[in-house]
This record gives structure tokens, C-alpha cells and sequence, in this order.
């Protein structure tokens, strides 16, 4: 469980790290082309790619602490074995869509291993953050399948992530373990 604690504040750590590029980016670029008459090259592409990288990262945090839009209120309304069985598949379901496409971006990498995009970097680098966010995600899926089939709840949620990384979700204050 620790390592699972840990890749999560792993993956926090760097969206929050991808979240100041994505901002800080665009404003450098500002600052060089207004006071030096120096253009930042490609900072737009960078901060384009550089913002799917956070997408990416951030979508097994939001999984992690059960951050995702869910419509619970048929399945709360189920009596147990019918709840059960239903989150069950549902979990189930999640992880098995979010490893296909994983599979299917390692192949597209694979298929197109020759082809660069407008940074002019191999297509495997650019395609490179949607296969480890499908696969992080897949893994939280499973995670969550693992807690829930364990005890009955799934109990990981976004207050105990922010506890144990020491965060007060209603403060705008950055997190202190970051």
C-alpha cells in the first residue's frame, strides 16, 4: 500500500509540476517577445504538448480519489448483491476499456515508430503521455476493484489523498508535501 500511496503523490507531484509549465510557458513567451523582442521557439507546440501531458497525468489522481463524474444514484439505489455485483462490473469494465487503450496506443507507437510530429520529434515521444496515463489509469481501476472486492467500499477518496499529502482542498494554498 505504501508504493501505492507513494506513485500517487508521484503522479500529483508531477501534474502540479505540468500545471506550472503549462503556465508558465505562455507568460515567458509574453515577457520575451514584449521585452526583448525575442520570441521563446515553439513555446505554443510546448505548451500544447506539454498541456495533453497534464491531461494525461491527471487523469489517475482524479481516479485515485474517486474524482471522476459518476452517476451513482441508480446504483445506490440497488439492494446490496445487485450494488455489488454492479460496481464490481463497473470497475471491471473501467480497467478493461483503459487497457485496451493502452494496448492500442503501445501498438499505434509501435506501427508508427518512423513518423515525427510538427516538433519534430519521433511519434512514440509525442504519443508517449497517453500511454502512461491509460496505464495508470488502468491501474487505479484495479486498485479500486481490488479495495472494493476487499471491503465492500471503495475507500480511497479525494479528502484521504488530500489529508495524507497534507493539503486543505478548500484552501488555494499549494501543497506543503510537494
Amino acid at each position: 500500500m505504501r508504493l501505492i500511496h507513494a506513485m500517487r503523490k508521484g503522479y500529483l507531484a508531477i501534474s502540479v509540476a505540468l500545471l506550472a509549465l503549462v503556465t508558465a510557458l505562455p507568460i515567458i513567451q509574453v515577457v520575451m517577445r514584449n521585452l526583448f523582442d525575442t520570441p521563446l521557439m515553439r513555446s505554443e507546440e510546448f505548451t500544447k504538448y506539454f498541456l495533453i501531458c497534464l491531461a494525461f497525468m491527471a487523469a489517475p489522481v482524479a481516479v485515485s480519489g474517486a474524482g471522476m463524474i459518476a452517476m451513482d444514484e441508480l446504483r445506490r439505489a440497488l439492494p446490496g448483491l445487485a450494488r455489488r455485483t454492479l460496481s464490481v462490473l463497473i470497475l471491471a469494465g473501467s480497467a478493461l476499456i483503459f487497457a485496451v487503450a493502452t494496448f492500442s496506443a503501445v501498438l499505434t507507437s509501435v506501427k508508427n515508430a518512423h513518423v515525427s510530429t510538427t516538433l519534430g520529434v519521433p511519434f512514440w515521444v509525442f504519443i508517449l503521455p497517453g500511454t502512461i496515463g491509460f496505464l495508470l489509469v488502468t491501474f487505479e481501476y484495479l486498485v479500486r476493484l481490488v479495495e472494493y472486492w476487499r471491503d465492500g467500499e471503495s475507500s480511497y477518496t479525494a479528502d484521504e489523498i488530500a489529508d495524507e499529502i497534507d493539503v486543505d482542498p478548500t484552501s488555494s494554498a499549494p501543497p506543503s508535501a510537494l
